[in-house]
């Protein structure tokens, strides 16, 4: 229930960095569903014009309306929070681990594998936040999977991959699926994949809309995704959807895969069960839970705050 009394000015600064702009948004979003919002983006400053605002206090001329909230995600933002900040006021609020102290900022909001200290000023979060929305408009026997591709933390075995695949196309063949690639998906494995799913719709990264990848996930009633990709992994859960990751082999056990390993026994992903399985049984589905943890710290901020 959004409160008409209060009113509440919003600055956000952006890296660049879209997976950055995701998570500030989801805030900003989640704010939306309680206050009315003024949304206004502020460049990142020059370390030169960061001194000047910061000591030598040089903050030019004055803002109309100074914000009430400055929020921002990326280590390239975090000087730039101090300067707005110190020049204009407002609370600031950086949403990753800062690179400086931070007791320099309001509140941080921080994964939880990145093993936050507990302070007045930190909320741990599960997983980074996200702009997707939790849907009860799942279409039924609806399935996505969402193929990632190398990474530091996960060798990209495709036989393996391809026979999980495989697994979920045999025990769940009433399902309407759809696969999506993500763009670090190798092109040798897209056409492995649709050579060997060739009534599977395939929908590649780049011939798609900012817009598509949260709208299917909506959809989706269950979403199986290659364990690398962990953002999308947490969007999933976001969704609503009875989410699922495809296995791969770990490089070397990180704060990441401890944290996928972590949501596993706690019931939040199902696994692909290969071993030997038949034609008709079907892959056991945990107990999952809802994530929203946009609208979650959004709440806390705005009682921390008194907004």
């Amino acid at each position: 229930m959004i409160k008409a009394d209060k009113k509440i000015r919003i600055w956000t600064l952006s890296d660049g960095k879209p997976g950055h702009a995701n998570q500030t948004e989801g805030l900003t979003q989640a704010l939306a569903q309680y206050r009315h919002i003024k949304l206004v983006n502020r460049p990142i400053l020059s370390r030169f014009n960061v001194l000047l605002m910061l000591i030598l206090n040089k903050c030019g001329k004055l803002v109309q309306s100074p914000p009430d909230l400055i929020i921002a995600t990326g280590h390239r933002t975090h000087l730039s929070l101090l300067a707005y900040k110190h020049c204009y006021g407002g609370r600031i609020v950086t949403m990753m681990s800062p690179s400086l102290p931070l007791s320099w900022f309001d509140l941080c909001l921080i994964p939880r594998h990145d093993k936050p200290k507990e302070r007045d000023n930190v909320i741990e979060t599960i997983g980074a936040i996200n702009r997707i929305l939790p849907s009860h408009q799942q279409i039924p026997n609806s399935a996505l999977i969402m193929l990632g591709g190398p990474s530091k933390h996960f060798n990209w075995d495709e036989n393996d991959v391809l026979t999980q695949m495989d697994t979920l196309m045999v025990n769940h063949d009433d399902v309407q699926w759809t696969m999506a690639s993500s763009r670090r998906t190798p092109k040798d494995f897209i056409n492995k994949v649709r050579k060997r799913f060739p009534a599977v719709d395939f929908v590649l990264a780049e011939e798609t809309s900012a817009e598509w990848l949260p709208k299917q996930m909506q959809e989706s009633e269950q979403i199986w995704v290659t364990e690398d990709s962990v953002s999308m992994v947490y969007e999933a859960l976001t969704a609503g959807a009875k989410t699922g990751i495809i296995r791969l082999p770990v490089t070397k056990h990180t704060r990441v895969t401890k944290e996928i390993d972590q949501m596993v026994l706690g019931g939040y992903l199902s696994t692909v069960f290969t071993d030997k399985p038949g034609k008709d049984e079907k892959i056991p589905q945990k107990k999952f839970e809802v994530l929203n943890e946009a609208d979650r710290c959004s709440k806390l901020l705005l009682n921390k705050f008194e907004l």
